[in-house]
């Protein structure tokens, strides 16, 4: 996998941390280990929806 910055080496990376409920949340993110650019499945997601638009142009 590259890095959409600069198309370096993405690293897989585990994450932890806390939900609202205090839940633990266990997940994998990408680090690219020239420009340290993370991507995770919630960046992925919230990419996806901006590039639709809400809207459609009159």
């Amino acid at each position: 996998m590259g890095c959409e910055r600069c198309n370096g080496w993405m690293m897989p990376e585990r994450r932890v941390g806390h939900s609202a409920s205090d839940e633990l949340i266990l997940g994998v993110s990408w680090r690219c280990v020239n420009c340290g650019n993370v991507v995770d499945s919630v960046i992925i997601r919230n990419r996806a929806v901006r590039a639709v638009p809400a809207v459609p142009p009159a």
